[in-house]
């Protein structure tokens, strides 16, 4: 999906066309459209180093807080669902195989703040 890196909103594929990203950057940027290229590479770089999803797993997230608000969400979703046995049967191993093998962390110790 074409996106504008200076607002971050999401075109259609029509909108490749350089007239139309010329006018959204005239119209919606004005003052950026005396920039030269480097500045839009520099600012290309910084949105590809934010979006990647190796920055997710790298600062882990307070296990007491977040771990308990992500429980609450995955019971929430459960809930809403067809049948409450669905967190033993697929939730919680998929949880237990991403927190091995992404995170590199023993499944037991994060998984006992949800028991």
């Amino acid at each position: 999906m074409p996106l504008c890196l200076l607002c971050e909103m999401t075109f259609s594929n029509d909108a490749m066309k350089p007239a139309k990203m010329k006018d959204h950057l005239e119209r919606v940027h004005s003052d950026k459209k005396k920039k030269d290229l480097d500045y839009f590479k520099t600012l290309k770089e910084k949105f590809k180093s934010r979006s990647n999803i190796k920055n997710f797993f790298k600062a882990p997230a307070s296990a007491d807080t977040e771990g308990l608000k992500a429980s609450y969400n995955i019971s929430l979703t459960i809930a809403k669902g067809k049948t409450h046995t669905i967190g033993e049967e697929i939730i919680i191993p998929a949880n237990k195989e991403v927190i091995e093998t992404v995170m590199k962390k023993d499944s037991h110790t994060v998984l006992k703040i949800c028991h």
